[in-house]
Order: C-alpha cells, then sequence, then structure tokens
C-alpha cells in the first residue's frame, strides 16, 4: 500500500521530476525525505507525514491534517528540501507542464512537444496510463492515482 500505515484522508503533495532518476538518486532522496518527515513539525509540535519516490521520479508527501494542520512555514520547508536536492542534482520537481507515465520501477516524462512526438510516432496515446498530478488526498492516490493520457490535463488539451 501507498505510504502504509497513513489516514487515507491525509493531503497529499506529488512532485514529478522532469526526469526519472537513476537508483542511487532515488535512494538518496528517499533517505533525505524520510529524516525530514521523521523530525518535521509545525509550531512546535509534530507532523504526522509520510514521504517516499515512487515510478522512479515522483515524490509523494502526505500529512494527516487530522491530527495537526502544518503551518505555512512547515510547508514551505518541503519544497526548499526538494528545490535544495534539485539543484544539486539537476532535476526540477516544479514544472507543472509535464506529465508522467509510470512504468515499474521507472517512468517516462514528456512535456507538450515531446508527447505531440511520441503520440505523432505511435508511442503514447489516448489510453496509456499516466499519474494524475490533480489528486489531493492519499485516498484517491490509492484508488485512482493513474488515469487515461486522454483524460490528463494535457491529454484533453492535445486529444490524441
Amino acid at each position: 500500500m501507498i505510504l502504509e500505515g497513513m489516514n487515507g484522508g491525509s493531503r497529499v503533495w506529488q512532485f514529478a521530476a522532469n526526469r526519472a532518476l537513476i537508483e542511487e538518486e532515488e535512494m538518496q532522496l528517499r533517505t533525505e525525505l524520510q529524516a525530514f518527515v521523521a523530525q518535521w513539525q509545525a509550531h512546535g509540535k509534530d507532523l504526522t507525514a509520510s514521504a517516499d519516490v515512487f515510478h522512479a521520479g515522483i515524490v509523494l508527501v502526505a500529512i494527516d491534517e487530522h491530527v495537526e494542520l502544518p503551518s505555512g512555514c512547515s510547508i514551505d520547508k518541503i519544497f526548499r528540501l526538494l528545490q535544495q536536492w534539485g539543484a544539486a542534482n539537476n532535476v526540477d520537481f516544479f514544472n507543472r507542464l509535464i506529465i508522467t507515465v509510470p512504468f515499474c520501477n521507472s517512468c517516462k516524462v514528456f512535456d507538450q512537444e515531446q508527447a505531440k512526438l511520441a503520440i505523432n510516432a505511435g508511442n503514447l496515446n489516448g489510453n496509456h496510463l499516466v499519474v494524475d498530478a490533480m489528486i489531493q488526498t492519499l485516498n484517491e492516490i490509492r484508488s485512482n492515482w493513474y488515469i487515461p493520457f486522454s483524460q490528463s490535463w494535457m491529454g484533453k488539451k492535445m486529444n490524441p
């Protein structure tokens, strides 16, 4: 189960890398994320949180807001961690104009131009499953994280 032990109603932030991470990067980032959430606080109170890397490029961060609400400053800290890690490893987690096609232990990332080329080459179509970047709760991740490309924001725009 994704982020096992976390309440399904937990709020989720997704950060998609602009490229697949190699195994060493994924392990390093996972270790840093887990150390971060273990000490994550808002106004001196521990947050019930979890984070992990999926498909070698998607970071999920969940906070159980029923236990303790995060503050703006505490949320900024996870963004800073990913910005700094990304800068050090030449990875952008903040490009919202990409789509991620998951594979077992990896992913393929497309911007709109790359998606057009893949569609024209027959390597991407409306039925390919992609990560739904609009999901906001852990229950949604666990049950509906993957949608057909045609139902994604990019697919609707391109009409493959």
